[in-house]
């Protein structure tokens, strides 16, 4: 159920940032489960953890559809029963910035 839950999570956020998955915007490389030896510092605090890895071509603020950057998105869920709620961590690292990006100024166009 945790690894069905992460990755809803990922396409959410994919449809938020207008990069459907079922439009090719985005895609879903890999879902996995941690142990509580991949989160030391809860010590194994949590019912379950999973990890979805993607990437999505998404547009900054106001840039238009050709300005879109690809991006590397890990979306985390952890699962914490003692206080009735799942933590969620979402991270994004870019890979290629657009040449029409709004970002292409400060970081150059191209892979990053």
């Amino acid at each position: 159920e945790i690894l069905e839950r992460v990755d809803g999570f990922f396409r959410d956020l994919a449809e938020v940032n207008d990069a459907a998955v079922a439009s090719g915007a985005s895609q879903i490389l890999s879902v996995f489960h941690l142990s509580p030896g991949d989160l030391p510092a809860l010590g194994g605090a949590f019912a379950a953890a999973s990890v979805c890895v993607g990437w999505q071509r998404v547009a900054k603020g106001r840039d238009r559809d050709d300005a879109r950057n690809l991006v590397e998105v890990l979306v985390a869920n952890v699962r914490l029963e003692a206080v009735g709620t799942d933590l969620l961590v979402t991270l994004n690292r870019p890979l290629v910035v657009a040449q029409g990006s709004s970002a292409a100024p400060q970081t150059g166009a191209g892979v990053v």
